[in-house]
Protein backbone atom coordinates (compact mmCIF):
# COMPACT_ATOMS: atom_id res chain seq x y z
CA UNK A 1 0.00 0.00 0.00
CA UNK A 2 1.48 3.48 -0.90
CA UNK A 3 1.59 5.96 1.48
CA UNK A 4 -0.17 9.26 1.56
CA UNK A 5 0.78 11.88 -0.83
CA UNK A 6 0.56 15.87 -0.41
CA UNK A 7 -2.78 17.30 -2.03
CA UNK A 8 -3.66 20.65 -2.49
CA UNK A 9 -7.79 21.71 -1.83
CA UNK A 10 -9.30 24.93 -2.41
CA UNK A 11 -12.18 25.06 0.56
CA UNK A 12 -15.29 27.19 0.14
CA UNK A 13 -13.84 30.03 1.66
CA UNK A 14 -11.71 30.08 -1.13
CA UNK A 15 -8.44 29.74 1.02
CA UNK A 16 -5.85 26.82 -0.51
CA UNK A 17 -4.20 24.40 1.79
CA UNK A 18 -2.23 20.92 2.18
CA UNK A 19 -3.85 17.60 3.05
CA UNK A 20 -2.60 13.84 2.81
CA UNK A 21 -4.79 12.06 0.68
CA UNK A 22 -5.99 10.21 3.41
CA UNK A 23 -7.90 13.53 4.56
CA UNK A 24 -5.24 14.38 7.59
CA UNK A 25 -3.84 17.38 7.90
CA UNK A 26 -0.60 19.00 7.23
CA UNK A 27 1.36 20.96 9.87
CA UNK A 28 3.24 22.89 6.65
CA UNK A 29 3.94 21.54 2.78
CA UNK A 30 6.23 23.14 0.23
CA UNK A 31 4.01 24.76 -2.94
CA UNK A 32 4.57 23.70 -6.64
CA UNK A 33 7.39 25.55 -8.04
CA UNK A 34 10.01 27.26 -6.56
CA UNK A 35 9.47 25.80 -2.83
CA UNK A 36 9.43 22.17 -4.33
CA UNK A 37 12.56 22.84 -6.86
CA UNK A 38 14.40 24.37 -3.25
CA UNK A 39 13.56 21.19 -0.83
CA UNK A 40 14.44 18.75 -3.84
CA UNK A 41 18.43 20.77 -4.62
CA UNK A 42 20.73 18.78 -3.52
CA UNK A 43 23.74 21.58 -4.58
CA UNK A 44 25.49 23.04 -1.72
CA UNK A 45 25.26 26.09 -1.73
CA UNK A 46 21.56 27.27 -2.63
CA UNK A 47 20.26 30.50 -2.79
CA UNK A 48 16.07 31.10 -3.22
CA UNK A 49 15.67 34.62 -3.97
CA UNK A 50 12.65 36.55 -5.62
CA UNK A 51 10.04 39.16 -4.26
CA UNK A 52 8.58 39.59 -1.00
CA UNK A 53 6.07 37.64 0.23
CA UNK A 54 6.87 33.99 -1.39
CA UNK A 55 7.43 31.61 1.64
CA UNK A 56 11.37 32.16 1.58
CA UNK A 57 11.92 31.95 5.65
CA UNK A 58 9.23 29.26 5.84
CA UNK A 59 11.09 26.90 2.74
CA UNK A 60 14.67 27.50 4.83
CA UNK A 61 12.99 26.46 8.46
CA UNK A 62 11.59 23.58 6.11
CA UNK A 63 14.92 22.71 4.83
CA UNK A 64 16.44 22.37 8.02
CA UNK A 65 14.01 19.99 8.97
CA UNK A 66 13.99 17.85 6.27
CA UNK A 67 17.82 17.65 6.69
CA UNK A 68 17.54 16.87 10.36
CA UNK A 69 14.64 14.36 10.26
CA UNK A 70 16.42 12.28 7.71
CA UNK A 71 18.98 11.71 10.23
CA UNK A 72 16.59 11.17 13.16
CA UNK A 73 17.38 14.84 14.73
CA UNK A 74 20.95 13.18 15.46
CA UNK A 75 22.66 15.34 18.13
CA UNK A 76 25.42 15.46 15.79
CA UNK A 77 23.05 17.46 13.44
CA UNK A 78 23.67 20.86 14.78
CA UNK A 79 22.29 23.93 12.53
CA UNK A 80 22.05 27.65 12.86
CA UNK A 81 20.54 30.47 10.72
CA UNK A 82 22.42 34.06 10.70
CA UNK A 83 20.68 37.30 10.30
CA UNK A 84 22.75 40.87 10.62
CA UNK A 85 21.09 41.71 13.80
CA UNK A 86 18.36 40.00 16.52
CA UNK A 87 15.66 42.56 15.91
CA UNK A 88 15.83 41.30 12.64
CA UNK A 89 15.36 37.77 13.68
CA UNK A 90 12.67 38.05 15.20
CA UNK A 91 9.99 37.34 12.56
CA UNK A 92 11.47 34.04 11.84
CA UNK A 93 12.17 33.03 15.14
CA UNK A 94 8.18 33.51 15.35
CA UNK A 95 7.61 31.31 12.63
CA UNK A 96 10.02 28.34 13.29
CA UNK A 97 8.70 28.20 16.63
CA UNK A 98 4.81 28.11 14.99
CA UNK A 99 5.90 25.50 12.54
CA UNK A 100 7.41 23.28 15.16
CA UNK A 101 4.79 23.19 17.53
CA UNK A 102 2.56 22.37 14.80
CA UNK A 103 5.17 19.46 13.40
CA UNK A 104 6.16 18.33 17.01
CA UNK A 105 3.10 19.31 19.72
CA UNK A 106 4.76 16.90 22.34
CA UNK A 107 7.56 18.50 22.08
CA UNK A 108 8.84 22.06 23.53
CA UNK A 109 12.89 22.47 23.00
CA UNK A 110 13.13 26.12 23.03
CA UNK A 111 15.73 28.00 24.89
CA UNK A 112 15.21 31.73 25.16
CA UNK A 113 18.27 32.60 26.36
CA UNK A 114 20.43 30.93 23.97
CA UNK A 115 18.09 31.58 21.11
CA UNK A 116 18.40 27.93 20.17
CA UNK A 117 15.99 24.77 19.62
CA UNK A 118 16.44 21.41 20.80
CA UNK A 119 14.90 18.57 19.58
CA UNK A 120 14.47 15.23 22.04
CA UNK A 121 16.78 13.08 19.88
CA UNK A 122 19.13 15.85 20.65
CA UNK A 123 19.65 18.19 17.12
CA UNK A 124 19.74 21.61 17.70
CA UNK A 125 18.67 24.71 15.71
CA UNK A 126 20.75 27.76 16.43
CA UNK A 127 19.92 31.99 15.88
CA UNK A 128 22.89 33.70 15.29
CA UNK A 129 23.81 37.08 14.60
CA UNK A 130 26.68 37.72 12.15
CA UNK A 131 27.61 41.67 11.42
CA UNK A 132 31.30 41.87 12.28
CA UNK A 133 34.73 40.02 12.87
CA UNK A 134 33.91 39.57 16.82
CA UNK A 135 30.87 37.71 15.64
CA UNK A 136 32.30 35.22 13.33
CA UNK A 137 35.14 34.70 16.00
CA UNK A 138 32.32 33.71 17.98
CA UNK A 139 31.59 30.61 15.75
CA UNK A 140 35.60 29.96 14.64
CA UNK A 141 36.16 26.49 15.20
CA UNK A 142 32.03 25.51 15.86
CA UNK A 143 30.65 22.92 13.20
CA UNK A 144 27.51 22.77 11.88
CA UNK A 145 25.71 20.33 9.22
CA UNK A 146 23.70 22.98 8.01
CA UNK A 147 23.69 26.78 7.82
CA UNK A 148 20.80 29.50 6.61
CA UNK A 149 21.56 32.77 6.16
CA UNK A 150 18.30 35.03 5.64
CA UNK A 151 18.15 38.05 4.00
CA UNK A 152 21.90 37.63 2.41
CA UNK A 153 22.08 40.86 1.08
CA UNK A 154 21.77 42.82 4.32
CA UNK A 155 25.29 41.44 5.37
CA UNK A 156 27.51 43.99 4.82
CA UNK A 157 30.91 41.91 4.25
CA UNK A 158 30.99 39.42 2.22
CA UNK A 159 33.98 38.25 3.83
CA UNK A 160 32.02 36.94 6.97
CA UNK A 161 29.97 34.82 4.75
CA UNK A 162 32.90 33.04 2.91
CA UNK A 163 34.71 32.68 6.53
CA UNK A 164 31.64 31.08 8.12
CA UNK A 165 32.72 27.77 5.07
CA UNK A 166 35.26 26.79 7.52
CA UNK A 167 32.29 26.00 9.63
CA UNK A 168 30.23 23.75 7.03
CA UNK A 169 31.44 20.49 8.47
CA UNK A 170 30.48 17.28 10.27
CA UNK A 171 32.29 14.63 11.53
CA UNK A 172 29.43 12.31 11.86
CA UNK A 173 29.18 9.41 9.16
CA UNK A 174 26.40 10.02 6.69
CA UNK A 175 26.18 14.10 7.32
CA UNK A 176 26.92 16.03 4.39
CA UNK A 177 26.89 20.03 5.10
CA UNK A 178 24.36 22.01 3.49
CA UNK A 179 24.84 26.20 3.13
CA UNK A 180 21.01 27.60 2.33
CA UNK A 181 20.44 31.56 1.56
CA UNK A 182 17.28 33.50 1.01
CA UNK A 183 16.70 37.46 -0.14
CA UNK A 184 14.91 39.43 -2.35
CA UNK A 185 17.26 41.63 -4.12
CA UNK A 186 17.26 44.77 -2.49
CA UNK A 187 20.01 44.94 -0.32
CA UNK A 188 23.51 46.37 1.13
CA UNK A 189 25.21 43.70 -0.76
CA UNK A 190 23.14 43.74 -3.76
CA UNK A 191 26.30 43.77 -5.85
CA UNK A 192 28.15 40.48 -4.90
CA UNK A 193 25.14 38.29 -4.50
CA UNK A 194 24.23 39.11 -8.09
CA UNK A 195 27.79 38.49 -9.44
CA UNK A 196 28.47 35.67 -7.28
CA UNK A 197 24.83 34.00 -8.41
CA UNK A 198 24.87 35.25 -11.63
CA UNK A 199 21.48 37.24 -11.46
CA UNK A 200 19.36 37.73 -12.73
CA UNK A 201 17.64 34.22 -14.30
CA UNK A 202 16.77 33.92 -17.54
CA UNK A 203 12.98 35.29 -18.20
CA UNK A 204 10.58 32.08 -16.81
CA UNK A 205 13.54 30.08 -15.51
CA UNK A 206 13.25 28.90 -11.94
CA UNK A 207 16.42 26.60 -11.29
CA UNK A 208 19.25 28.30 -12.35
CA UNK A 209 22.47 26.58 -13.88
CA UNK A 210 24.77 25.01 -11.82
CA UNK A 211 27.77 27.00 -10.82
CA UNK A 212 30.93 25.41 -9.71
CA UNK A 213 34.42 27.02 -8.42
CA UNK A 214 37.60 24.94 -8.43
CA UNK A 215 39.77 26.12 -5.45
CA UNK A 216 43.48 24.90 -4.50
CA UNK A 217 43.53 23.57 -1.34
CA UNK A 218 46.81 22.09 -0.99
CA UNK A 219 50.14 22.61 -3.77
CA UNK A 220 48.85 20.25 -6.45
CA UNK A 221 45.62 19.16 -4.72
CA UNK A 222 42.01 20.89 -6.21
CA UNK A 223 38.00 20.52 -4.95
CA UNK A 224 34.78 21.72 -6.76
CA UNK A 225 32.52 23.04 -4.81
CA UNK A 226 29.03 23.76 -6.38
CA UNK A 227 26.32 26.44 -6.36
CA UNK A 228 23.08 27.36 -7.62
CA UNK A 229 20.21 29.94 -7.44
CA UNK A 230 16.52 29.30 -7.29
CA UNK A 231 13.56 32.37 -8.49
CA UNK A 232 10.60 32.34 -6.46
CA UNK A 233 7.38 34.35 -7.73
CA UNK A 234 4.66 36.00 -5.86
CA UNK A 235 2.13 34.08 -8.10
CA UNK A 236 3.60 30.53 -6.75
CA UNK A 237 2.17 31.20 -2.79
CA UNK A 238 -1.46 30.34 -3.76
CA UNK A 239 -2.03 29.83 0.17
CA UNK A 240 -0.92 33.57 1.25
CA UNK A 241 -3.01 35.22 -1.60
CA UNK A 242 -6.31 33.13 -1.17
CA UNK A 243 -6.18 34.62 2.61
CA UNK A 244 -5.14 38.08 1.86
CA UNK A 245 -5.78 38.69 -2.37
CA UNK A 246 -4.54 42.71 -1.58
CA UNK A 247 -1.36 41.34 -0.66
CA UNK A 248 -0.12 42.41 -3.92
CA UNK A 249 -1.62 45.56 -3.68
CA UNK A 250 -0.24 46.51 0.02
CA UNK A 251 3.20 45.94 -1.62
CA UNK A 252 2.83 48.48 -4.09
CA UNK A 253 1.58 51.01 -2.03
CA UNK A 254 4.47 50.44 0.36
CA UNK A 255 7.24 51.27 -2.36
CA UNK A 256 5.02 53.72 -4.30
CA UNK A 257 7.71 55.94 -3.52
CA UNK A 258 10.39 54.29 -4.86
CA UNK A 259 10.18 52.17 -8.31
CA UNK A 260 13.27 50.37 -7.70
CA UNK A 261 12.11 49.35 -4.28
CA UNK A 262 8.61 47.92 -6.13
CA UNK A 263 10.47 46.32 -8.31
CA UNK A 264 12.50 44.16 -5.91
CA UNK A 265 9.60 43.47 -3.29
CA UNK A 266 6.92 42.86 -6.24
CA UNK A 267 8.85 41.17 -9.31
CA UNK A 268 12.23 40.41 -7.51
CA UNK A 269 14.08 42.58 -10.27
CA UNK A 270 17.89 42.32 -9.87
CA UNK A 271 18.58 45.03 -12.34
CA UNK A 272 17.80 47.94 -9.69
CA UNK A 273 19.81 49.43 -6.42
CA UNK A 274 17.21 50.04 -4.21
CA UNK A 275 18.83 52.67 -1.66
CA UNK A 276 22.02 53.33 -4.16
CA UNK A 277 23.46 56.48 -3.81
CA UNK A 278 22.99 56.42 -7.91
CA UNK A 279 20.36 54.56 -8.04
CA UNK A 280 18.06 57.41 -9.38
CA UNK A 281 20.49 58.83 -11.68
CA UNK A 282 21.63 55.20 -13.35
CA UNK A 283 20.46 54.37 -16.46
CA UNK A 284 22.42 51.40 -18.01
CA UNK A 285 20.09 52.01 -21.57
CA UNK A 286 21.80 55.68 -21.14
CA UNK A 287 25.15 54.90 -19.23
CA UNK A 288 26.25 51.95 -20.63
CA UNK A 289 27.42 51.45 -24.56
CA UNK A 290 29.35 49.81 -27.05
CA UNK A 291 32.61 50.07 -27.49
CA UNK A 292 33.94 52.81 -30.57
CA UNK A 293 37.46 53.43 -31.70
CA UNK A 294 38.24 56.82 -29.77
CA UNK A 295 38.32 59.53 -32.13
CA UNK A 296 41.90 60.83 -32.43
CA UNK A 297 41.17 64.27 -31.42
CA UNK A 298 40.20 63.02 -27.32
CA UNK A 299 41.72 62.74 -25.05
CA UNK A 300 42.66 59.70 -23.40
CA UNK A 301 43.98 59.22 -19.75
CA UNK A 302 43.87 56.77 -16.73
CA UNK A 303 43.03 57.25 -12.95
CA UNK A 304 44.12 54.52 -10.21
CA UNK A 305 42.97 53.64 -6.51
CA UNK A 306 45.95 51.76 -5.01
CA UNK A 307 44.79 48.53 -3.43
CA UNK A 308 46.79 45.57 -2.10
CA UNK A 309 44.99 43.17 -0.24
CA UNK A 310 41.94 44.87 -1.34
CA UNK A 311 41.49 45.34 -5.02
CA UNK A 312 43.25 48.37 -6.79
CA UNK A 313 41.04 49.92 -9.50
CA UNK A 314 42.29 51.42 -12.91
CA UNK A 315 40.29 53.04 -15.19
CA UNK A 316 40.53 54.42 -18.35
CA UNK A 317 38.72 57.57 -20.22
CA UNK A 318 38.73 58.98 -23.27
CA UNK A 319 36.93 62.77 -23.30
CA UNK A 320 35.49 64.15 -25.94
CA UNK A 321 36.27 67.55 -27.97
CA UNK A 322 32.82 67.91 -29.07
CA UNK A 323 33.28 66.10 -32.05
CA UNK A 324 30.98 62.85 -32.93
CA UNK A 325 32.26 59.46 -32.89
CA UNK A 326 30.95 56.62 -35.14
CA UNK A 327 29.33 53.41 -33.69
CA UNK A 328 30.03 49.36 -34.42
CA UNK A 329 27.05 49.73 -36.24
CA UNK A 330 28.41 52.95 -39.00
CA UNK A 331 26.28 55.49 -37.11
CA UNK A 332 27.50 58.88 -36.18
CA UNK A 333 26.85 60.10 -32.14
CA UNK A 334 26.88 63.18 -31.26
CA UNK A 335 28.64 64.21 -28.26
CA UNK A 336 29.25 67.21 -26.12
CA UNK A 337 32.45 69.08 -25.47
CA UNK A 338 33.60 67.13 -22.30
CA UNK A 339 32.04 63.69 -22.29
CA UNK A 340 33.81 61.54 -20.14
CA UNK A 341 33.35 57.49 -21.08
CA UNK A 342 35.24 54.91 -19.06
CA UNK A 343 36.64 52.68 -21.65
CA UNK A 344 38.58 50.02 -20.03
CA UNK A 345 39.32 49.01 -16.82
CA UNK A 346 42.23 46.42 -14.84
CA UNK A 347 39.83 45.56 -11.62
CA UNK A 348 42.75 43.85 -9.18
CA UNK A 349 40.68 41.21 -7.59
CA UNK A 350 41.80 37.56 -7.31
CA UNK A 351 38.08 36.82 -8.01
CA UNK A 352 36.60 36.77 -4.76
CA UNK A 353 34.60 39.76 -4.06
CA UNK A 354 37.02 42.67 -2.40
CA UNK A 355 40.02 40.43 -2.12
CA UNK A 356 43.28 41.92 -4.32
CA UNK A 357 45.76 40.53 -6.39
CA UNK A 358 48.98 41.58 -3.66
CA UNK A 359 51.30 42.69 -6.70
CA UNK A 360 53.52 45.12 -6.17
CA UNK A 361 53.95 48.40 -7.96
CA UNK A 362 56.44 47.09 -10.34
CA UNK A 363 53.62 44.07 -11.33
CA UNK A 364 51.12 46.69 -11.92
CA UNK A 365 53.42 49.17 -14.42
CA UNK A 366 54.24 45.79 -16.39
CA UNK A 367 50.30 44.46 -16.31
CA UNK A 368 49.35 48.14 -17.19
CA UNK A 369 51.77 48.21 -20.39
CA UNK A 370 51.30 44.82 -21.47
CA UNK A 371 47.58 45.88 -21.76
CA UNK A 372 48.29 49.50 -23.11
CA UNK A 373 49.93 47.59 -25.80
CA UNK A 374 47.03 44.98 -26.39
CA UNK A 375 44.22 48.14 -26.19
CA UNK A 376 46.73 49.76 -29.42
CA UNK A 377 47.22 53.05 -27.32
CA UNK A 378 51.03 52.77 -26.38
CA UNK A 379 53.33 51.49 -29.88
CA UNK A 380 55.56 48.25 -29.14
CA UNK A 381 58.10 49.95 -31.51
CA UNK A 382 58.48 53.42 -30.38
CA UNK A 383 56.96 52.99 -26.71
CA UNK A 384 55.64 55.95 -27.45
CA UNK A 385 51.79 56.03 -25.57
CA UNK A 386 48.98 58.23 -26.13
CA UNK A 387 47.52 58.19 -22.59
CA UNK A 388 47.93 61.37 -20.56
CA UNK A 389 48.91 61.09 -17.04
CA UNK A 390 46.35 60.78 -14.47
CA UNK A 391 45.43 61.20 -10.82
CA UNK A 392 46.15 58.55 -8.20
CA UNK A 393 45.24 58.03 -4.74
CA UNK A 394 47.93 59.92 -2.92
CA UNK A 395 48.63 57.15 -0.63
CA UNK A 396 51.27 56.21 -3.25
CA UNK A 397 53.36 59.26 -2.50
CA UNK A 398 53.91 57.98 1.18
CA UNK A 399 57.41 57.20 1.48
CA UNK A 400 59.05 53.82 3.56
CA UNK A 401 62.34 53.66 3.15
CA UNK A 402 63.29 56.54 1.40
CA UNK A 403 60.68 54.97 -1.70
CA UNK A 404 57.42 55.15 -2.27
CA UNK A 405 54.81 53.28 -4.91
CA UNK A 406 54.41 56.41 -7.37
CA UNK A 407 58.09 55.96 -7.78
CA UNK A 408 58.44 52.48 -8.28
CA UNK A 409 56.26 52.64 -10.99
CA UNK A 410 57.28 55.30 -12.98
CA UNK A 411 60.63 53.63 -13.65
CA UNK A 412 61.23 51.94 -16.88
CA UNK A 413 59.58 48.33 -17.87
CA UNK A 414 61.64 45.50 -19.14
CA UNK A 415 59.07 43.94 -21.58
CA UNK A 416 60.19 41.00 -24.13
CA UNK A 417 63.58 41.87 -23.85
CA UNK A 418 62.80 45.79 -24.25
CA UNK A 419 62.35 48.78 -21.97
CA UNK A 420 59.49 51.12 -22.10
CA UNK A 421 58.65 54.33 -19.76
CA UNK A 422 57.18 53.56 -16.66
CA UNK A 423 53.71 54.84 -15.45
CA UNK A 424 53.31 58.59 -14.67
CA UNK A 425 50.49 59.41 -11.96
CA UNK A 426 49.31 63.10 -10.50
CA UNK A 427 48.23 63.25 -6.95
CA UNK A 428 44.48 63.02 -6.73
CA UNK A 429 42.07 65.62 -4.41
CA UNK A 430 41.63 64.22 -0.99
CA UNK A 431 41.04 67.39 0.73
CA UNK A 432 38.38 67.29 3.05
CA UNK A 433 34.82 66.42 1.71
CA UNK A 434 36.18 64.99 -1.23
CA UNK A 435 34.46 62.05 -1.26
CA UNK A 436 31.13 63.87 -0.72
CA UNK A 437 32.45 66.10 -3.83
CA UNK A 438 33.00 63.82 -5.64
CA UNK A 439 30.19 61.65 -5.56
CA UNK A 440 27.97 64.98 -6.18
CA UNK A 441 30.20 64.87 -9.62
CA UNK A 442 29.91 61.62 -10.24
CA UNK A 443 25.56 62.56 -9.61
CA UNK A 444 26.01 65.56 -12.59
CA UNK A 445 27.97 63.67 -15.07
CA UNK A 446 25.73 60.93 -14.93
CA UNK A 447 22.42 63.51 -15.36
CA UNK A 448 24.59 65.12 -18.08
CA UNK A 449 24.13 62.09 -20.03
CA UNK A 450 20.45 62.06 -19.62
CA UNK A 451 18.74 63.43 -23.13
CA UNK A 452 17.53 66.59 -22.91
CA UNK A 453 13.28 66.38 -22.24
CA UNK A 454 12.25 68.93 -24.19
CA UNK A 455 14.31 66.73 -27.42
CA UNK A 456 16.79 69.47 -27.79
CA UNK A 457 20.52 68.20 -28.15
CA UNK A 458 22.51 67.89 -24.18
CA UNK A 459 24.37 70.95 -23.21
CA UNK A 460 26.27 69.74 -20.34
CA UNK A 461 29.00 67.10 -20.36
CA UNK A 462 27.73 63.29 -19.16
CA UNK A 463 29.40 60.01 -18.03
CA UNK A 464 29.42 56.80 -20.16
CA UNK A 465 30.45 53.60 -19.47
CA UNK A 466 31.81 50.80 -22.13
CA UNK A 467 30.02 47.72 -21.29
CA UNK A 468 33.24 45.38 -21.41
CA UNK A 469 33.86 47.71 -17.81
CA UNK A 470 32.04 44.79 -16.37
CA UNK A 471 33.74 45.61 -12.43
CA UNK A 472 32.48 49.55 -12.59
CA UNK A 473 29.35 48.44 -14.09
CA UNK A 474 28.74 45.87 -11.01
CA UNK A 475 30.17 47.67 -8.03
CA UNK A 476 29.41 51.07 -8.96
CA UNK A 477 25.74 51.22 -9.45
CA UNK A 478 25.61 48.84 -6.31
CA UNK A 479 26.99 51.12 -3.70
CA UNK A 480 24.32 52.27 -1.19
CA UNK A 481 23.85 55.60 0.57
CA UNK A 482 25.16 55.92 4.36
CA UNK A 483 21.70 55.75 6.49
CA UNK A 484 23.09 58.65 9.02
CA UNK A 485 24.59 60.89 5.93
CA UNK A 486 22.95 60.20 2.68
CA UNK A 487 24.97 62.17 0.85
CA UNK A 488 28.00 59.58 1.00
CA UNK A 489 28.08 56.02 0.85
CA UNK A 490 28.11 52.79 3.62
CA UNK A 491 31.25 51.57 4.90
CA UNK A 492 32.65 48.10 4.00
CA UNK A 493 31.11 47.79 0.37
CA UNK A 494 33.38 47.76 -2.57
CA UNK A 495 33.67 51.42 -3.74
CA UNK A 496 36.96 51.27 -5.22
CA UNK A 497 36.43 51.51 -8.93
CA UNK A 498 34.03 54.76 -7.45
CA UNK A 499 37.19 56.22 -5.84
CA UNK A 500 38.91 55.97 -9.06
CA UNK A 501 36.15 57.52 -10.85
CA UNK A 502 35.83 60.63 -8.64
CA UNK A 503 39.54 61.27 -8.53
CA UNK A 504 39.19 61.45 -12.35
CA UNK A 505 36.35 63.59 -12.55
CA UNK A 506 37.77 66.12 -9.65
CA UNK A 507 41.01 66.27 -11.22
CA UNK A 508 41.46 69.48 -13.91
CA UNK A 509 42.42 67.99 -17.78
CA UNK A 510 43.44 70.95 -19.70
CA UNK A 511 41.04 72.64 -22.51
CA UNK A 512 40.39 70.30 -25.26
CA UNK A 513 40.42 71.69 -28.86
CA UNK A 514 37.88 70.22 -31.13
CA UNK A 515 39.08 68.66 -34.12
CA UNK A 516 36.87 67.33 -36.96
CA UNK A 517 38.94 64.02 -38.34
CA UNK A 518 37.79 60.90 -36.14
CA UNK A 519 38.82 57.84 -36.04
CA UNK A 520 41.23 55.30 -34.57
CA UNK A 521 44.23 55.67 -32.69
Amino acid sequence: MSSPQVVWKTDENGYVSATLTDGTPVAWAPQPGSQQAFLACPTFELLLEGPRGTGKSSVLIADFLQCASQHNFSPYFRGIIFRERFEDMKDIIAETRIMLRRAFPDEDGWNQTTHTYTFKNGAQLIFGILADEEDYDKQHGKQYAWMGFEEITTLPDPTLYLKMFSCARSTAPGIVPRIRLTTNPSGISHGWVKDRFRLPLSPGRVVGHLIEETLEVAPGEFMTLQRRAIHSSLSENKVLLSRDPNYAGKIAMAAKDSPDLLAAWIVGSWDIVEGGIFSDIWKPSVHVIEPFAVPTGWRIDRSFDWGGAAPFSILYYAQSDGSWYITPSGRRMFTVKGDVFVIAEWYGYNGRRNHGLNLTSREISKGMIEREFDWGWRSREAGQTRIQPGPADTNIWTRSDGRCIAEDMERPVRIGGRSYPGIKWVQADKGPDSVVQGIQQVREYLKGAMPAVDGLARETPGLFVFNNCTQFILTVPNLQRDKLRPETIADKQEDHCLDSLRYRLRHVVPVIRQRLRTGGY
